[in-house]
């Protein structure tokens, strides 16, 4: 539910920030879209769109819209392998 999402995304928040961020890397299905995104997605809350803006305030990096900065979604993918992946090519290429 949107209530336990909600819950989900502050409490993940706030550990990320009592941790630091100098060697996290975050992955999964987390739900996250970014603001702006066409179209706009009915399921997706306030709450949702701020969790992603929030991520890349804590210093994190999106790794997919890193190696994808024209657009498309990650989710068309085989994600929890896309995940992995990406990240290791973003490691590389950097």
């Amino acid at each position: 539910s949107s209530v336990r999402r909600r819950l989900f995304q502050a409490r993940l928040l706030q550990y990320l920030k009592e941790i630091g961020n100098e060697r996290v890397c975050l992955t999964g299905d987390l739900n996250v879209v970014e603001p702006g995104h066409v179209p706009h997605l009915a399921s997706f809350e306030d709450h949702d769109y701020s969790f992603y803006t929030g991520l890349l305030g804590l210093g994190l990096a999106d790794a997919y819209r890193a190696l994808n900065p024209s657009g498309g979604h990650s989710w068309p993918r085989l994600t929890d392998h896309a995940a992995l992946l990406t990240t290791v090519q973003l490691a590389a290429a950097s």
